[in-house]
């Protein structure tokens, strides 16, 4: 950030300062003349001190997070945020893009820093090895995305793809983040503020589906696999959490380019609650994950499950994670594989994307 936060208004005492002090009373007339003065000065200041007071005091813990981050990694020479968040500081020689912040790991990556929960060790490891969890789908998802656009998230883990698509949308796009996950939605809050982009995204701290409610959710390790299917192994907790359609969280008529769907499984349940969406956006593009375990656990072939997403006009492709090309969709190569994301395209969806299709 431009302002050094915790030098000068730490719980908002500079602007504090800026109040008219009381002072002793000189005199009848000369005191009363004061005394209106910092009344009339109280009235018409107050209420705007007051507002950037609160603000401030928002900035500061923001702030805070991004200087420990850039402390950490730079030896205390922080710099401050540019196009792409904080800066990875130091020489070129002594570079460092990682700094263990006690229950989170901060590592760079091509957005700026990502705060990765500790405790999740394989995400950690992972992360470590590639910042970036899925380089296909990101170029698909960027390629796909222009400013002033519409996404929609489902699935939005700790930012590591809503980063990339808050920054291709610009100050006039916006991105609506689904993370049911208590631990990951405030991960996620906290990497969109300290790489300057939160005033983009809509956070909805709900698991995505057919109808509202309250639903058990099978919290995962890593928690990536969280699910709202029961899961076969690496389940740590069950947690309720809120179920959200997209229809009931979106007002009609919203205009929306992209979605990215990422629900372990609970894909036609999500697809179920946007249907108005659906209707209201014909020229759209989905990319969704596709996992044969999924599908398994949810007691869904296959087919049906194709036939649902694809029965409203969409064109179906298979994202090649290496190079982002866009293979048809071909459900037989399907079932061999662990996971894959697929792009959905209708109308002129991905038209101009300058995507390449196989």
């Amino acid at each position: 950030m431009a302002v050094d936060f915790t030098k000068a208004v730490r719980g908002g005492v500079m602007l504090r300062a800026a109040m008219p002090a009381s002072v002793p009373r000189a005199g009848r007339a000369a005191g009363g003349a004061r005394g209106l003065a910092r009344r009339v000065l109280r009235t018409l200041l107050g209420p705007v001190v007051r507002r950037l007071d609160a603000h401030m005091r928002l900035a500061v813990d923001t702030s805070q997070t991004a200087e420990r981050v850039a402390r950490l990694l730079a030896g205390g020479s922080a710099q401050a945020p540019g196009r792409h968040g904080l800066q990875a500081a130091g020489s070129a020689r002594l570079m460092r893009t990682e700094a263990d912040l006690g229950t989170e790991i901060a590592i760079w990556g091509p957005d700026g820093y990502v705060l990765v929960p500790a405790e999740d060790a394989r995400l950690v490891a992972a992360m470590r090895a590639s910042p970036v969890l899925e380089p296909g789908t990101r170029r698909v998802l960027t390629a796909l995305l222009r400013p002033g656009m519409t996404c929609l998230e489902i699935g939005a883990h700790i930012g590591t793809l809503t980063l990339p698509a808050a920054f291709a949308v610009g100050p006039e796009g916006v991105v609506h983040a689904f993370e049911p996950v208590p631990r990951l939605a405030a991960l996620l809050r906290r990497n969109l503020e300290t790489n300057g982009v939160a005033a983009r995204v809509r956070i909805v701290e709900a698991a995505a589906g057919e109808t509202p409610g309250i639903a058990m959710l099978h919290v995962g390790a890593p928690y990536g696999h969280s699910s709202l299917l029961a899961l076969d192994d690496g389940e740590i907790a069950c947690v309720p959490v809120a179920l959200r359609p997209v229809d009931a969280v979106l007002q009609a008529g919203t205009h929306v380019d992209v979605v990215k769907i990422d629900a372990e499984g609970a894909e036609l349940a999500v697809w179920a609650g946007m249907r108005r969406v659906l209707a209201e956006n014909r020229d759209l593009a989905v990319l969704i994950e596709f996992g044969p375990s999924h599908l398994s656990r949810a007691g869904i072939g296959l087919d049906a499950w194709l036939d649902t997403l694809l029965a409203d006009g969409f064109i179906g492709y298979v994202v090649d994670e290496k190079d982002a090309t866009c293979h048809a969709l071909d459900p037989e190569k399907l079932a061999g594989v662990f996971s894959v994301n697929l792009l959905l395209l209708r109308g002129a969806a991905g038209r101009d994307s300058g995507l390449s299709f196989a």
